[in-house]
C-alpha cells in the first residue's frame, strides 16, 4: 500500500462527485422559503423562547418522528443534560457512554457530577458494542431494589447513552434488551440522525429519551438548536419545566426548583419549521450523493464506503473506512484533501485519550482505536453533486 496513491484515489474520487473547487464537510443550504419565513418572524417580533413558533416546531418534530412529546432546546448538548437530570442522574451515579463518540454525551454526564463509564464500540455501526456492554454489566454489577450497583464502588448505574454515529443506526434493540435486565434508562443520542429510520421507527424513539441536533452542520438546521423527544409524559413534563427555568404559573416570579434557560428561541424554531418541510427532498438528494460515492469507490482495494444497516438512514456524513490501520495513512488522506480545499476530517478522538477523562473506568477499547485510526469523513453536503 502506497500512502500517496491512496490519498490521490480519495481526492480524485471527490473530484468526480463535485465540480466545486472548495468543499466544506457539511454546510447548510437555505431555500427561498427560509428567508421569507424568517422575515415574517422578525416582523411579528415573536423571536424569543416564548414564541408560538417554538410550539409549532415541536409539534412538527413529533409528527415527523412519531413521538408523543418534544421539547426544543438551544442545542443538543443542553438536551442531553436535561435528559440525564429528568432520569434522576445525580452526583456519583454511573452512566455508560461509548468510548468512540462526540464529546457532548460525556460532558453532559460530568455536568450532573456523575461518573462516565467508557465502553468499546463494534465496527459494523461504530455504536456501542452490545456484547461488551452485557459482559461488563454481568461481571461488575449486582441488582438490589431494582437498581444496579457497582460491586467495587457501590455506585448506582442509572443510564446508558448510545450514539447513532453519522446518522446510521447502532444496534439499538440489543442494547435496550440488555439495559432492561439491569434497570438502566436509555438515552439515544440521535443528534446526527434526523430522518433516519430503523425497522420503520425513527431513531431516538426506541429508548426512554432521544436527542436530535439542528446545528449548522446537520441535515437541516435551526442555526443552533436541539430537541428532546420522548413517549413518556412524566419525563416530558419534567424536561419542559426545567428547560424553562422551572417557572410556575402561580405568579410572575415563582420558580419551583433549580432550572435552566435552555428553551429554543422562536427565530431558530421558525427556520426549523421551514427546513423541516424540505427534509424529504434533502434525504433523497443525500442518498443520491451516497450512491455516487459508492459507485466511484466500490472497487477500491484500500478502503470501503461505510454503509448503514438501514436502507432508510439519512446518509448525513459519508465516510470511508481504511483497510489498513494507520494514523499516517488517515492523516495523509486528510491533508491531501484539505490541500485541495476538500474539507475532510477524521472520526473522533477516543474519549479516554482526553486528559480530563483519563481517570474514568473503561474496558478494552480496541475497536474505538481502530475507528479513530481508520475513519475518514468526506464532504457530504447534498448540493455539491455534479449536475
Amino acid at each position: 500500500m502506497n500512502v500517496k496513491t491512496v490519498s490521490n484515489e480519495v481526492v480524485s474520487g471527490i473530484a468526480k462527485v463535485s465540480k466545486k473547487k472548495k468543499l466544506e464537510l457539511h454546510e447548510p443550504y437555505f431555500f427561498r422559503r427560509d428567508f421569507e419565513i424568517i422575515k415574517k418572524c422578525l416582523k411579528s417580533t415573536n423571536v424569543s423562547s416564548h414564541s408560538k413558533y417554538v410550539n409549532i416546531f415541536e409539534k412538527k418534530i413529533c409528527s415527523y418522528t412519531h413521538s408523543k412529546y418534544s421539547v426544543a432546546t438551544i442545542n443538543a448538548t443542553s438536551a442531553l443534560h436535561l435528559s440525564l437530570i429528568a432520569l434522576g442522574v445525580k452526583c456519583n451515579d454511573e452512566v455508560i457512554v461509548p468510548n468512540f463518540n462526540y464529546i457532548a454525551p460525556a460532558n453532559a454526564v460530568l455536568y450532573c457530577n456523575a461518573v462516565p463509564i467508557f465502553l468499546d464500540i463494534e465496527l459494523e455501526t461504530f455504536g456501542l458494542d452490545p456484547v461488551q456492554f452485557e459482559n461488563y454489566l454481568k461481571n461488575n454489577y449486582y441488582i438490589k431494589s431494582n437498581k444496579s450497583f457497582n460491586k467495587k464502588t457501590q455506585r448506582v448505574a442509572k443510564a446508558v447513552i448510545v450514539t447513532h454515529v453519522f446518522g446510521n443506526p447502532c444496534k439499538i434493540k440489543s442494547i435496550i434488551k440488555i439495559s432492561k435486565k439491569y434497570n438502566l434508562k436509555v438515552i439515544e443520542d440521535a443528534s446526527e440522525a434526523l430522518g433516519s429510520f430503523y425497522q420503520f421507527k425513527h431513531l431516538g424513539t426506541f429508548g426512554d429519551i432521544g436527542v436530535i441536533s439542528f446545528n449548522g452542520n446537520k441535515i437541516i438546521t435551526t442555526g443552533g438548536g436541539g430537541v428532546v423527544i420522548t413517549n413518556n409524559a412524566r419525563l416530558f413534563k419534567e424536561i419542559k419545566l426545567i428547560s424553562t427555568i422551572s417557572k410556575t404559573k402561580k405568579s410572575f416570579w415563582d420558580y419551583s426548583k433549580l432550572g435552566f434557560n435552555f428553551r429554543m428561541p422562536g427565530i431558530n424554531a421558525v427556520l426549523g419549521i421551514s427546513q423541516l418541510g424540505k427534509l424529504k427532498f434533502i434525504k433523497k438528494q443525500k442518498k443520491k450523493l451516497f450512491k455516487k460515492y459508492l459507485k466511484i469507490f466500490s472497487k477500491n482495494k484500500n478502503f470501503e464506503l461505510v454503509k448503514p444497516i438501514s436502507n432508510n438512514a439519512n446518509y448525513w456524513l459519508i465516510s470511508i473506512f481504511l483497510k489498513n490501520s494507520s494514523y499516517l495513512l488517515r492523516d495523509s488522506i486528510i491533508k491531501k484533501c484539505i490541500n485541495k480545499k476538500y474539507n475532510a476530517r477524521p472520526g473522533w478522538k477516543v474519549m479516554t485519550k482526553m486528559n480530563y477523562f483519563k481517570k474514568y473506568k473503561f474496558c478494552e477499547t480496541k475497536n474505538s482505536i481502530e475507528a479513530e485510526k481508520r475513519l475518514v469523513c468526506l464532504p457530504s453536503s447534498w448540493h455539491i453533486m455534479k449536475k
